[in-house]
């Protein structure tokens, strides 16, 4: 009698049911992949890790935000969550939106030159005062539109 397979295995929180399934994948060094599957209102969706426990924990993090009726935050892979939290720590206390606004504004006004014009603008003030992000920004926004700090 053949043995039962533990696989596909199933992460449920509340009424939301995430699969993880085991695949033949050649290229991986253990011959094995193992697929996270899950629906959004955008149809099906599916991750592939090679480390089983990797693979569980992600259907854990997705069928956790699925369930807290976060449907667009279970749709962010490990590599989003990763690439955002840096973002953050880049931004310090400035909230991430409002440092890429800022950001975008500046680089349109300065032509597409952000940090030519911030190099330059600190240079010209080095003397007087200190060069913070915000005050080489500033000096860039004032320039660009006709006045001088």
């Amino acid at each position: 009698m053949p043995k039962k397979s533990d696989w596909p295995r199933t992460v449920t929180v509340g009424s939301v049911t995430v699969k993880v399934y085991r695949v033949a994948h050649p290229t991986n060094k253990t011959g094995r992949a193992y697929v996270v599957a899950h629906r959004t209102p955008s149809g099906r969706k599916t991750s592939k890790f090679a480390d089983p426990s990797a693979a569980l924990e992600e259907a854990r993090l997705i069928a956790g935000k699925l369930a807290a009726g976060k449907v667009e935050a279970a749709d962010m892979t490990g590599g989003d969550r990763e690439e955002l939290h840096a973002a953050r720590q880049l931004t310090g206390k400035i909230p991430l939106l409002s440092a890429l606004e800022e950001w975008k504004a500046a680089k349109v006004l300065c032509g597409g030159h952000l940090l030519t014009a911030a190099k330059t603008w600190a240079d010209s003030h080095r003397a007087t005062i200190s060069a913070t992000p915000r005050r080489l920004n500033q000096g860039c926004l004032f320039r660009a539109s006709g006045f001088s700090p």
